[in-house]
């Protein structure tokens, strides 16, 4: 499953009927003001939006990097970013997401292990 419905992220929000909105907004005014967002911001934005977020993460092209053996998942890039999800990180978000939010949106990611493909074949989860 690749990306997520309404049915599904409204669950993420404090206020279900306007939350899909103020987050929307709230990402609008971080970028206004310039707000340094890293990675995981990014991904967790895109998934609570139910968007395919590894559309933001581009594989290495660099040749020099990949001869010496970097692959997509490596460095800042999504692996990490998914892996501070993964234990909690909320980012900018903390007052618009439930409290149940994080752990329905962290069963929907995928596990992404050591030495494993770093992009996975579908954004989310259809069984945890």
């Amino acid at each position: 499953m690749n990306t997520l419905g309404k049915s599904i992220t409204e669950r993420f929000f404090q206020e279900p009927s306007t939350g899909y909105a103020s987050l929307q907004a709230h990402w609008s005014a971080l970028v206004a003001a310039r707000t340094p967002l890293s990675a995981a911001d990014h991904l967790l934005y895109q998934a609570l939006r139910g968007k395919d977020w590894r559309k933001g993460f581009s594989p290495i092209t660099n040749g020099t990097k990949i001869a010496n053996g970097a692959t997509s998942g490596d460095g800042p890039g999504f692996t990490r970013a998914l892996r501070q999800i993964r234990r909690g990180y909320v980012g900018p978000f903390t007052d618009l997401l439930s409290i149940s939010a994080l752990p329905q949106l962290v069963e929907l990611l995928p596990q992404v292990g050591y030495g494993e493909n770093p992009l996975p074949e579908v954004a989310y989860r259809t069984q945890p």
